[in-house]
């Protein structure tokens, strides 16, 4: 799957808990363990980073100085299998999410 990396990803409402290093993820009565990876990667989703934006910090903050660093395909499986498991949906940068938030 090629994925545009100008989507902004979107967690759905879910239970989850972190778990040391590992995220605990309650989905119609399943659990599922993920891994150090998926829990940096959904950190940063929040309904404003673009997928480009999320590797750009991923890379910033894990990826050193290496420039053949494996983190963009990383983040983008992540991505891609959240997706898959219904956990992440993908909606454009200008799509308008429905939601007003006050303060």
């Amino acid at each position: 799957m090629n994925i545009d990396k100008k989507l902004v990803p979107e967690v759905k409402t879910l239970n989850w808990k972190v778990e040391r290093d590992a995220i605990i993820l309650e989905i119609n009565n399943d659990v599922l363990f993920l891994n150090k990876t998926v829990k940096i990667v959904l950190e940063e989703i929040n309904g404003l980073n673009s997928i480009d934006e999320i590797i750009k910090i991923v890379t910033k903050n894990y990826g050193g100085n290496d420039s053949n660093s494996d983190i963009p395909a990383l983040v983008e499986e992540t991505i891609e299998m959240l997706v898959t498991h219904s956990i992440v949906f993908l909606r454009s940068a200008d799509e308008i999410d429905g939601w007003l938030k006050y303060e």
